[in-house]
């Protein structure tokens, strides 16, 4: 719906611009930026898909409360605070892949880690639910160090971020952009259908700047799983953003495009 748009608004005279999330193009946004005065772009590598001299890479737009920390959250007090901490995400939806993965490892994991886990509000297969379950029968122990959310919310996403040694997650754009802008090391696993391979591409841009290890859903098993979790977390030096990397990492992506969005408009 978006092409008709912007074509009827470059004929109709109106400033048109847009912004692509992704390392990969489709052939409609290759259409609206044909139309476009300005293609604002995430990653500089998304240039080659459009007229260079329309282009200008200013990121992907960040939420302020990833940079939040709330001071008070369990996660940064004693007797918490001393473990290290693993944050598994599967994205608003959840991942049931991950969260059996997850459930066959979890005594390991808490063995050794705090685990936050994020498991979606999926009504089919009721894994919050499942995992509440799970946090009651373990002994108090463990229970306080397993964190459940069906979604993580603005008051604690910024505490969890700033503890998570390593966070497990698919890779889509804002994903990926986020852990580049905080520098979090991460297993990733993209998800196989996404469109043009969209999320493998995302993956391999924090594996080449070396945030993070991929594993292919395919190969995915909870002993890989348990094994990239604890290798990053007793190696954190070999997860770290190097002074070359490609990533754009920065936060303030918002203000860079608004301001260059009035100078649009003032100019005409």
């Amino acid at each position: 719906m978006a092409v008709p748009v912007a074509f009827w608004g470059r004929i109709l005279g109106k400033l048109v611009v847009t912004h692509e999330q992704t390392i990969t193009v489709g052939l409609a946004n290759k259409a609206i930026g044909f139309f476009s005065h300005r293609v604002f772009l995430t990653w500089p590598q998304s240039k080659k898909f459009f007229r260079e001299d329309k282009t200008q890479v200013v990121g992907l737009p960040l939420r302020s409360e990833i940079f939040a920390v709330r001071k008070d959250h369990p996660l940064l007090c004693p007797p918490l605070s001393c473990w290290p901490v693993v944050y598994i995400t599967g994205g608003n939806q959840g991942s049931h892949t991950f969260n059996l993965c997850v459930w066959e490892i979890l005594d390991k994991l808490l063995a050794r880690t705090v685990v936050v886990h994020q498991t979606g509000s999926n009504s089919i297969y009721r894994d919050y639910q499942q995992a509440l379950g799970i946090k009651e029968s373990l002994n108090p122990g463990k229970s306080s160090r397993y964190f459940v959310y069906d979604y993580v919310d603005e008051k604690d996403i910024g505490a969890v971020f700033f503890r998570a040694n390593v966070v497990v997650s698919r890779a889509g754009a804002s994903t990926v952009f986020e852990l580049a802008a905080l520098g979090k090391p991460a297993v990733l696993v993209p998800i196989p259908w996404s469109s043009r391979n969209e999320q493998g591409r995302n993956a391999e841009i924090l594996e080449k700047a070396g945030l993070a290890q991929i594993i292919k859903q395919s190969d995915l098993t909870s002993s890989l799983l348990y094994q990239a979790i604890i290798n990053v977390i007793n190696h954190p030096e070999q997860y770290k953003i190097s002074d070359d990397s490609i990533i754009c990492n920065n936060s303030d992506a918002a203000e860079r495009f608004v301001e260059s969005f009035i100078s649009l408009m003032v100019s005409r």
